[in-house]
C-alpha cells in the first residue's frame, strides 16, 4: 500500500524501480536500507535536524534492554481498545522504531516518520516491513484521510495530522506522568518538580480516554548515561550533574507516562 504524498506538490507518489515519483514527475530515491526523504532542504531549520547518531545509538540500547516494555504493553491495550482492527499507521516522530514495531504489530499498514536522518536509517535497517520516511509531522508527506491511527510517543506533532487521519481515526498520545523519572531528576537538580501535563485540547481532535502507566526499573551507570543521553537531560545538565546522576551503582527509577487517545471530529 502506497499513502505517501510528494512533499513538493502534495500528489500520491508511487514507485519506480527504486524511485519514488508523482504525477508531477518530482523524484524521490529510496535509500539501499529501505527509507525514502521527502524532507526538502527548504523545509529545514537546520542542516541535521533531529536526533543525532550518539543520541540514536544511546536510545537503541536503552529500549533494547527492555526498560519500556511495559509502555509497549499498554499501547498495544490502548490501541485495540481504541480501534480494533487498524488498516494503516503512522508513527510521528518515531526515532529508530522501537515502538513503530508495537504499532506494526496491530495495524496492516504501517509508517514511520521522524526528522532526523540517522534515526530512521537505523530504523529501516532493523524493520524492513515498515515503511520509514525522513520527514516532519509539520508537514506530514501523506495523502487526506488514509489513516486509522497516529501514534506520538514523547515525540512532537502538528495539527496537519487532522488531515491524515480518517473520519474516525485516532491519535494516541504518550508524554511523561507528574513523576517520570523523578529518582534520576532528584540526582541531577536540587529542586526537580513533577512534569506538567500536556494540554488534553486540541484543536479538532476530541478527547476521548485517558490512562496513567507507571512502573519501576532498575539502572546501572552505563544505562543512566544512554537515558540522560537519548533525552533533553543530556543538554540541560552540566557535567558534574551527570557525573551525580551516575555515582550510584544501582538506581531504580520509576517511569510515568500519561496515554491519551484522540478522536477526530467530524
Amino acid at each position: 500500500m502506497q499513502l505517501l504524498a510528494c512533499p513538493l506538490c502534495g500528489a500520491p507518489l508511487t514507485r519506480d524501480s527504486a524511485t519514488l515519483v508523482c504525477a508531477q514527475q518530482h523524484r524521490f530515491d529510496i535509500a539501499r536500507e529501505g527509507y525514502v526523504n521527502l524532507f526538502p532542504a527548504h523545509h529545514r531549520g537546520s542542516r541535521n535536524p533531529g536526533d543525532e547518531e550518539r543520541m540514536v545509538v544511546a536510545r537503541r540500547r536503552f529500549l533494547d534492554a527492555g526498560h519500556y516494555a511495559p509502555l509497549c504493553a499498554a499501547l498495544t491495550e490502548t490501541l485495540t481498545a481504541a480501534c480494533g482492527r487498524i488498516d494503516a499507521a503512522v508513527d510521528l516522530g518515531c526515532g529508530d522504531g522501537y515502538f513503530t514495531a508495537t504499532l506494526a504489530s496491530a495495524a496492516a499498514h504501517t509508517y514511520g516518520i521522524d526528522v532526523s536522518k540517522p534515526a530512521i536509517r537505523a530504523a529501516a535497517k532493523r524493520h524492513a516491513s515498515i515503511a520509514f520516511v525522513v520527514a516532519s509531522s509539520r508537514r506530514l508527506p501523506l495523502i487526506d484521510a488514509a489513516f486509522d491511527a497516529a501514534t506520538a510517543i514523547l515525540a512532537p506533532f502538528d495539527s496537519d495530522i487532522v488531515r491524515v487521519l480518517t473520519n474516525d481515526g485516532v491519535l494516541v498520545r504518550v508524554s511523561p506522568g507528574p513523576e517520570h523519572l523523578r529518582a534520576l531528576r532528584d540526582l541531577l537538580y536540587a529542586d526537580a518538580r513533577p512534569h506538567r501535563r500536556a494540554p488534553v485540547q486540541l484543536e479538532n481532535l476530541a478527547h476521548a480516554t485517558e490512562r496513567l502507566v507507571g512502573f519501576d526499573f532498575s539502572t546501572n551507570p552505563a544505562e543512566r548515561a544512554d537515558l540522560m543521553a537519548m533525552t533533553p537531560l543530556l543538554y540541560r545538565t552540566r557535567n558534574d550533574q551527570r557525573a551525580r546522576a551516575l555515582a550510584p551503582d544501582h538506581l531504580t527509577i520509576e517511569a510515568g507516562f500519561w496515554i491519551d487517545v484522540f478522536r477526530k471530529q467530524d
